[in-house]
């Protein structure tokens, strides 16, 4: 019988990569949001190792790099509305699903911890992420106070009032190596500042100000201050990581600011903040 799995997608605000010798600590600290715009996977006993994305088989260096670490075959179909590379911790959503899934489908005797070990290897192996795995596997919006996967790792939660939503406008693709090959010694001072800053205030709207203060050190706001400055009045906040918008808002102002948006020609993916993380449910 096939297995469904569902992985929130994850926009990290603000970071600090940390490298080492092992891959196990190595990842990052920071801070993000996951949100109920999911990966859905539906997997299946096989004796190939095959991965379709939205009825596309995908082929992608973190997948190339987890398919050695996985003993048995598996046949996934994922789903999402998401698009790769845009910064929605996509790549690490697939590592994860798939490395859950095929744990289960096989019959592994390996904990769900293992499992999603062996997905932040292949991320970090692939250079396509550093600290999603274990953001998507707890879920929440969550601050990494140690590096690592699950087990490893450590992440703390905050709480939001759930009903705060989420609005994100995906602005096109930008790869995850040069995103890291720009990061300085400066940018983690201020991420470690951060970091010390939103654990002595833990709320959304620290949050999303820090986030907003150190994304701007990468990417260019022009373009998301200029299309926002009609509403801005409006919105709890926003920041852009990667190329990826993420906007919060009441929810009684969500449906005039995804009219707003959609009017403008943008694609718009709404949710909340997923507090469960990775789940697996039954696919009848």
């Amino acid at each position: 019988m096939p297995i469904k799995i569902k992985v929130p997608l994850h926009i990290t605000g603000f970071w600090k990569p940390v490298y080492t010798s092992n891959d196990l600590y190595t990842g990052s600290i920071g801070a993000g949001v996951n949100i109920t715009q999911y990966l859905v996977l539906i997997a299946r006993k096989s004796k190939e190792k095959v991965f379709r994305l939205n009825n596309k088989v995908l082929t992608i260096k973190t997948l190339e790099n987890l398919y050695p670490l996985l003993r048995h075959g598996v046949e996934v179909d994922a789903y999402t509305s998401a698009p790769l590379g845009a910064g929605y911790g996509l790549s690490a959503a697939i590592a994860l699903g798939l490395s859950l899934a095929s744990t289960i489908i096989n019959k592994e005797r390996i904990t769900l911890e293992d499992a999603a070990t062996r997905a932040h290897i292949a991320e970090v192996r692939a250079g396509t992420g550093l600290g999603d795995v274990i953001a998507e596997y707890y879920g929440g919006l969550e601050v990494r106070v140690k590096p690592g996967p699950p087990g490893i790792g450590c992440v703390v939660k905050i709480p939001v009032d759930p009903m705060i939503r989420v609005v994100t406008v995906p602005l096109g693709r930008m790869d995850t190596s040069l995103m890291l090959q720009k990061y300085s010694s400066r940018h983690a001072r201020i991420a470690i500042e951060c970091i010390r800053e939103l654990l002595r205030n833990p709320s959304l709207e620290s949050f999303i100000e820090l986030s907003n203060r150190f994304s701007r050190q990468f990417f260019d706001y022009r373009h998301a201050d200029n299309l926002l400055a009609p509403i801005h009045r409006y919105l709890i906040g926003y920041y852009v990581k990667k190329r990826v918008l993420t906007i919060f808002v009441e929810q009684d102002r969500l449906g005039d600011i995804e009219d707003y948006l959609r009017d403008k020609g943008y694609n718009v993916l709404s949710g909340r903040i997923d507090y469960s993380g990775v789940r697996i449910e039954d696919t009848a």
